[in-house]
Parts: structure tokens; sequence; C-alpha cells
């Protein structure tokens, strides 16, 4: 995905296949996480993003897993 497509996504909002999933004031769990991506995968699929509040704004996804860096593999898992 081309960064202004992820700009114009963020821009349409949440809705019912994009979830925003901030960490501006807390780390997002992996529970959390997890319960966004199942309710996506039991719907018409769709995208969770990390790091973008609830209004949009992009505040920033938190480094997760082992040494301090996160594992994109584990993430798709």
């Amino acid at each position: 995905m081309l960064a202004a497509d992820l700009v114009k996504l963020i821009a349409e909002g949440e809705r019912f296949k994009v979830e925003f999933k901030g960490e501006e004031f807390e780390p997002l769990n992996d529970r959390e996480l997890v319960e966004a991506v199942v309710c996506l995968a039991n719907g018409q699929a769709g995208r969770v993003l990390v790091g973008v509040e609830d209004d949009g704004r992009i505040t920033g996804a938190r480094l997760k897993h082992e040494a301090g860096r996160t594992n994109p593999a584990r993430l798709r898992r």
C-alpha cells in the first residue's frame, strides 16, 4: 500500500472494514489486537491500523515482542 493510499484510508475514518487501534495513552495488548483481527476476519475481512487513534490522528505504534522490536511474522499469525 502506498503512503497516499494509507492517508486516504485514514481520512475516510473507521468503518465496517477499517479499525483504528491507537496507543497514545496505553499500549495495545495482544488480546485487543487479536479480537480486532478476528472481528474483521468474521466479516468481509478488512484492515487494522495500529497507531491510529479513533479520531484519525496518527500517533504511532509501540514496539512489541522480543528484544524490543516488533516481529512482523508474529503479527501475521
